[in-house]
């Protein structure tokens, strides 16, 4: 049978499989959390690409920001 996964949402994104709390470590980066925690609260709906970016990185250049966008996922 597979672990049981719980994620909390409300404070900071916890993500708890089989019981235990998945470490800091697990995330390549802060946006990348963001990221799950984003698309999580969206439940289905969809999000644009330039709406992430804009809520992720507000002050990148936008081809840049796309790129990082890309490798995020």
């Amino acid at each position: 049978m597979a672990d049981e996964l719980r994620i909390n949402m409300l404070g900071p994104l916890h993500i708890i499989r089989g019981g235990h709390a998945l470490p800091e470590s697990v995330w390549r980066s802060r946006q990348e959390r963001r990221l799950l925690g984003i698309l999580l609260a969206a439940r289905g709906r969809r999000v644009s690409s330039e709406q992430l970016i804009d809520w992720l990185w507000p002050e990148a250049h936008a081809h840049a920001a796309a790129t990082t966008l890309r490798s995020t996922v």
